[in-house]
């Protein structure tokens, strides 16, 4: 595993019917600037994917980070890694492990 040049992240969402999926990739690309991360891409996964199994694109952010080509997740917000605490707590542990990080958006936004 070779980590980027500059740090970079990959930005997380799952589709939306009452908040358009463009407000909340917008929202986190901003944190990212500011961040100063190099943004590697933004992958979706449908709302209804609930299962490990389902939700692929999250697989594609974990394989990201695993291999080198981000160090960060960005999601809108905590829920969007999972509502369970069980399954949040594994993909945590899983980023966590391929020694990346995790920003909520919507936290940041809130102390800024």
């Amino acid at each position: 595993m070779t980590k980027p040049a500059k740090p970079t992240a990959v930005v997380y969402l799952c589709t939306a019917k009452d908040e358009p999926v463009v407000t909340r990739q917008a929202m986190c690309e901003r944190i990212a600037r500011e961040s100063g991360l190099h943004l590697a891409g933004v992958i979706y996964d449908d709302e209804g994917a609930t299962e490990p199994d389902q939700r692929r694109g999250l697989t594609y952010a974990l394989q990201m980070l695993l291999d080198g080509d981000a160090d960060t997740i960005i999601v809108p917000t905590g829920e969007m890694l999972s509502v369970l605490p069980d399954e949040k707590a594994r993909v945590s542990r899983s980023v966590w492990k391929a020694g990346g990080r995790i920003i909520v958006a919507s936290e940041v936004s809130a102390r800024s």
